[in-house]
Order: structure tokens, then C-alpha cells, then sequence
């Protein structure tokens, strides 16, 4: 991920060198289904990530970001630094990062938003293979710039499951975990430099609905979702909290934001692509 006046310096040190740690807990995610995600302390004025394969400090007055692997996979590791790590860094220094991927449509770029496992990177690769171009996967950026929100490219990878990785059957892919891969994309297949973004979609599966829509949501609601979608360094720090709402209520005011609701049970990537495009290239005709 890229992003002005954020300089990261990132170096890798031995597990060994993490010895007689005074840890302060702060929280401990983990998915819907429960299973453990990782883990946030701080250690003095540092903060402390734990994941499953690896642990790392942050320093957010050097910017520095001292990675402990226990795993041997690098594509793991560098995308839990540009996609877990970095984001939690960039929230200190008033940065919001969203989980979410961004897409270049003609002249408009178009940010889906969705918790993992909702398929934004599957529709985001389904409309890579339509010949549009993917400017970030996983953590999009948000930043106010004058009247305008703008997003930076990130690493020219994305990260599908496997029913989706047959997409891409001739690129080169890291596997991250059984069912999971890194698929690094060709130079036609991505872009580079700072965006204006012009709309955000939030994936909705829905257990009771039977077709696809798109409907197009309130500012409060916008506002939730972002809040819901963000990274967050400390969400027990009330001023960090009040000044991420302040930044992403800015947001909700200047982007028009819809709910793309699908069939939970019946996940179809290129009909919901047909439909952000019919609703993207009808935006651009207004």
C-alpha cells in the first residue's frame, strides 16, 4: 500500500528475540465463526500484534514495523503486513484503511466493501477478467484531499479463494493457506497512482432475498458501515474512535454509497457484475 508522507521501515528479527514481554492486552478478534484472528497489546507507547504465524511491533513514532515470523510462507506474511499491518499504522496516524477492493471502471472507480468470505475479491476479479483494472485488494485507503475522496494502488496482487482462482489459471499464485491463494496479476490487469473514488458498494448477502439489487443507502447508513469495515488500532481509545468518525462521516457526505443485495445461498459474481456495471455506466450517463 502506498500513501504520501507515510514512510514504513519494516525488518524481520528471530522469535527468539521476543523475550520477557510486558503486554497489555487491548482486544482479540475473530471471525463469525469464532475462530482467532489475532490479538492487540501495547508495550510501552508500541503495539503488539499476535497472529497464529507471526507476531509484530509496531513502533508508530518511527513508523517501524519489527516482523517475528514462525512460518516459512512469505506470501503470508507480506500480505498480513500490507493488508493487516500497515493498515493498523496508517489508523494512528489518521489514515483510514477499509477491507475492501478497488476497481478502475472506465473513468470511475467504484470500492466494494464487505466482510471476508462476501466476495468482493471474486467480483473484483470477475471484473478484471471484463478488462477492468484492480487498483487495490483487501485494504483500500480513504483520503480526504480538498472536496474529494481519493484511494492509492496497492501491491498488483489479489487474493481468491479456490473456486475463484480458476480465473487465473496461467498467473502466478502463493498459496496462504489450503483454500487460499495470492494471484499476482499482469500489467494490463492493474493500475497504479492516487484515484478520486467515485462510488462505494457494501455486499449484503441475504438469506431471503432471491435476486440481486442494488439500493442506494442513507449517509447515516453509510457511515455504519464504513465504521464497521475500518482498521482500527484501539477501539477502546475514545479519541482515536471520535476523530475515525469525524474523518469517515467527511467521507459519507461526499461519496454516494449503495448496498449490492445477493442471494446468500447463491453467489454469482458475473450477474453482480453485470449489475455494478449497468449501474456504474448509467451514473456516468447522468
Amino acid at each position: 500500500m502506498v500513501v504520501d508522507n507515510v514512510s514504513t521501515k519494516i525488518k524481520f528479527l528471530p522469535q527468539s528475540n521476543l523475550q520477557n514481554l510486558n503486554i497489555t492486552w487491548l482486544h482479540h478478534y475473530k471471525q463469525e465463526d469464532r475462530t482467532f484472528v489475532y490479538s492487540i497489546g501495547k508495550i510501552a507507547s508500541n503495539y503488539f500484534l499476535k497472529f497464529n504465524y507471526a507476531e509484530f511491533i509496531i513502533n508508530p513514532t518511527s513508523n517501524e514495523i519489527s516482523c517475528y515470523p514462525n512460518t516459512s510462507n512469505q506470501a503470508l506474511i507480506e500480505n498480513t503486513i500490507h493488508h493487516r499491518v500497515i493498515p493498523l499504522l496508517l489508523n494512528h496516524k489518521d489514515v483510514d484503511v477499509i477491507h475492501a477492493s478497488s476497481i478502475l471502471i472506465g473513468n470511475k472507480v467504484i470500492v466494494l466493501i464487505g466482510s471476508s468470505g462476501h466476495g468482493k475479491s471474486t467480483i473484483a476479479a470477475s471484473l478484471i477478467k471484463e478488462g477492468h483494472k484492480l487498483i487495490a485488494d483487501d485494504a483500500v485507503p480513504l483520503l480526504l484531499e480538498n472536496n474529494d475522496i481519493k484511494t492509492m494502488n496497492g501491491l498488483p496482487k489479489i487474493s481468491l479463494r479456490s473456486q475463484s482462482i480458476e480465473l487465473f489459471p496461467s498467473h502466478k499464485k502463493d498459496f496462504i493457506s489450503k483454500s487460499k491463494a495470492i494471484i499476482t496479476l499482469q500489467d494490463k490487469e492493474y493500475i497504479t497512482g492516487s484515484f478520486k473514488i467515485n462510488y462505494l458498494y457494501f455486499l449484503k448477502p441475504d438469506i431471503d432475498t432471491s435476486k440481486i439489487c442494488i439500493k442506494k443507502i442513507s449517509k447515516k447508513e453509510t457511515i455504519v458501515e464504513l465504521i464497521k469495515s475500518s482498521h482500527k488500532l484501539e477501539i477502546n481509545n475514545i479519541d482515536m474512535i471520535k476523530n475515525q468518525f469525524i474523518r469517515l462521516s467527511k467521507v459519507a457526505e461526499i461519496i454516494e454509497a449503495s448496498y449490492i443485495i445477493y442471494p446468500k445461498d447463491n453467489f454469482n459474481p458475473k450477474e453482480i457484475c453485470f449489475n455494478v456495471l449497468g449501474k456504474t455506466h448509467a451514473n456516468q450517463i447522468h
